[in-house]
C-alpha cells in the first residue's frame, strides 16, 4: 500500500510511513483462535455449554490485554509527567511508543503466556484443595475403603487399639440404592423419556449416609439431591422417591435441591437418613490419623488382619490425584512457557528489526556524549517497562481467568491469585524481557558514532 516515492525518500521520516493495520486479518485470526480454545475445552468440562465460558473468557482477557496494552501505550504517548524524568530513563519509556516497535503485540503475547502459566499453577492447587476438603474425614492420613456393615465397629475398635493412631476412629457410612420411581413415576419410564433426548438416567445411586449412632427415633424419610441428578429425574423439593432395599422400600421426601462440586459427587448424590436402610445395602470408610514415622506399621498390621480391605494413605491419594491430573496441567504449563518463549522470540525479532533504527539512536547518543551507562540505562529501561506493563496485565488477567475456571471445573469460588505468584510474576517477568532484548542489542554497543552517523 505504500507509494514508491515515499519509500525511496533518503529523509524518511516517522510520520512519512503509517503502519499497516489489516483489522479484518486480526478479527478472523482471533475467531479462529476462540473456536480452537472452545474446541479443547469442551473435553473437559464435559460439554459444550461448560466449555463457553473457559473459552470466552480467555478470548475476552486477551482483548482486555490487546486494549488496555493500547491505552497505556496512548498515556506514555501523551503524558507530560515523564517531563520530570531524567532522560535517560525518559528516552527507554518514549521508545516504547516508537513507529514498528509493535510494543503493544510484545505485551499482549507476553501477558497471555504468563496468565495461562499462573492460571495453571492456582487451578491445580485449588483442585488438590478441593480433594482433601471432598475427604469426610477431619485431616486423616489413613483410610480403610469399603468394609460392610457388620465390621463397622470390630474395624473402629481394631484401629483405635494401634499404636500410632492419634483421636477417635471415624466412620463414614454410605448406602448402594436402586431408585424405583419419583413421585409414582416408574424409573424405567424416566429412563426412556431420557433417552428420546438422548440423556442418560441411572437406576443406581450412591447415598452419603447420618451417623447411625444417632439416638433411636422413627426415621425423619427426607433426602438431598444433588441438582444436576434432580433435573434428570424430574425431581423438585416436595418430590417423593422410592428406594428399593433387599428387603424393604424406602420412600423420602426431597428437601432441598443443591449443586454439588464435582469433587462432593464423588462421594455421593443423594444424602438422607439411612437408620431405615437395609444392613447389607450399607457400607463404610473408616479414617484414622497416624503419627508422623508409624504409617508403614499400623498399614501391616491392617492388612495382616483384614487383608481383603483396602487400605490407602493420604500419600497414595496425592500420588493418584498427580498421576491423573499431572500430565494434563503439565502440557497446559509447557504451553504457557512456550507462549512465554514466543513473546521472548517476537521480542528479538522486533529489536533485530529495529536495529537500523537503534544504530541511529546509539550513534546519536554517543555523539552527544553519551557513555555506554547512558545507553544501558535507556535500554534497559524500555525491556523493563515493557516486561512490567506486561506483568501486571497477566496477573490481573490470570485472577480472571482463575476464577472462571474455578467455576467451570468446581462450580465454586476461591480468591483468585496469592502474593506469592503476583511477586514472582512482577519480578522474573521484567528480568526475562531484559535478558532477551539486550540479546539483539548489545551488538549495536560496538559500532562508532561516525561510522553509523555517515550513513544518514
Amino acid at each position: 500500500r505504500l507509494r514508491p516515492a515515499t519509500v525511496l525518500r533518503r529523509d524518511l521520516g516517522e510520520s512519512a510511513v503509517k503502519p499497516v493495520r489489516p483489522l479484518s486479518g486480526k478479527l478472523v485470526i482471533v475467531a479462529l483462535v476462540g473456536a480452537g480454545i472452545a474446541a479443547l475445552a469442551a473435553g473437559l468440562p464435559g460439554s459444550w455449554t461448560s466449555a463457553w465460558w473457559p473459552a470466552a473468557s480467555f478470548v475476552g482477557c486477551l482483548a482486555m490485554a490487546w486494549l488496555a496494552a493500547g491505552a497505556a501505550l496512548w498515556v506514555i504517548r501523551r503524558a507530560s509527567i515523564l517531563t520530570r524524568v531524567p532522560p535517560p530513563y525518559r528516552l527507554g519509556i518514549r521508545n516504547l511508543v516508537r513507529p514498528g516497535g509493535n510494543s503493544r503485540m510484545l505485551v499482549t503475547a507476553i501477558a497471555s503466556g504468563l496468565m495461562l502459566l499462573i492460571a495453571t499453577y492456582q487451578v491445580s492447587g485449588a483442585v488438590m484443595r478441593a480433594l482433601r476438603g471432598a475427604i469426610p474425614f477431619d485431616r486423616a492420613d489413613l483410610f480403610v475403603a469399603g468394609f460392610e456393615d457388620r465390621y463397622r465397629e470390630q474395624v473402629r475398635t481394631f484401629l483405635a487399639r494401634l499404636p500410632g493412631i492419634e483421636g477417635d476412629v471415624q466412620i463414614a457410612t454410605l448406602a448402594r440404592l436402586r431408585l424405583e420411581s419419583v413421585d409414582n413415576v416408574p424409573i424405567e419410564q424416566i429412563q426412556k423419556e431420557a433417552a428420546e433426548r438422548d440423556a442418560v438416567v441411572d437406576r443406581w445411586y450412591i447415598a452419603g449416609c447420618a451417623d447411625r449412632a444417632m439416638p433411636p427415633g422413627p426415621s425423619s424419610a427426607t433426602v438431598t439431591v444433588a441438582a444436576d441428578v434432580a433435573r434428570q429425574l424430574g425431581a423438585r423439593v416436595g418430590s417423593t422417591l422410592r428406594f428399593a432395599g433387599r428387603d424393604r422400600t424406602i420412600s423420602a421426601s426431597v428437601v432441598a435441591t443443591r449443586a454439588m462440586t464435582p469433587v462432593e459427587k464423588y462421594w455421593y448424590a443423594f444424602r438422607l437418613d439411612c437408620r431405615e436402610v437395609d444392613p447389607h445395602s450399607l457400607f463404610h470408610h473408616a479414617a484414622a490419623r497416624v503419627r508422623p514415622g508409624e504409617i508403614r506399621s499400623v498399614r501391616r498390621a491392617v492388612n495382616a488382619t483384614y487383608p481383603a480391605l483396602a487400605v490407602i494413605t493420604g500419600s497414595d491419594l496425592t500420588e493418584t490425584v498427580s498421576a491423573v491430573g499431572g500430565d494434563a496441567l503439565a502440557l497446559v504449563r509447557m504451553v504457557a512457557w512456550y507462549a512465554i518463549g514466543a513473546g521472548m522470540c517476537v521480542l528479538l525479532a522486533v529489536a533485530a528489526v529495529m536495529q537500523a533504527y537503534r544504530l541511529r539512536e546509539i550513534g546519536i547518543v554517543r555523539a552527544l556524549g553519551g557513555t555506554h551507562s547512558v545507553l544501558l540505562r535507556i535500554y534497559t529501561t524500555e525491556f523493563a517497562a515493557v516486561g512490567t506493563l506486561a506483568a501486571a496485565l497477566g496477573c490481573v488477567m490470570a485472577a480472571l481467568f482463575t476464577v472462571v475456571l474455578m467455576g467451570a471445573v468446581l462450580h465454586r469460588y476461591e480468591p483468585p491469585l496469592d502474593w506469592r505468584s503476583i511477586l514472582t510474576a512482577m519480578i522474573a517477568t521484567p528480568l526475562l524481557t531484559v535478558c532477551a532484548g539486550w540479546l539483539a542489542t548489545f551488538p549495536l554497543l560496538r559500532g562508532k558514532p561516525l561510522e553509523v552517523l555517515r550513513r544518514e
